[in-house]
């Protein structure tokens, strides 16, 4: 009896060891890689260039709000 309960105590420490870890690699902050946006992208449906005001005012934003982003697989 003794031995069931330590296993099913240590089985119990182990997964909420897999769910904390796996909480904190998901929910972890994010950062954007201003460096990798592209010079022409598609925006509210239409094709946005780099000399474009519009591209440069999105990418400062970016720039400007580039951490503290959250993963949501909603």
């Amino acid at each position: 009896m003794k031995k069931l309960l330590k296993i099913c105590l240590y089985l119990l420490i182990f997964f909420l060891i897999i769910a904390s870890v796996s909480y904190l690699i998901i929910f972890r902050n994010q950062e954007i890689d201003v460096g990798l946006i592209p010079n022409e992208f598609e925006y509210c449906g239409s094709q946005i260039y780099g000399s474009n005001p519009e591209y440069r005012e999105i990418v400062a934003w970016l720039k400007a709000n580039k951490y503290g982003w959250h993963r949501s697989y909603a």
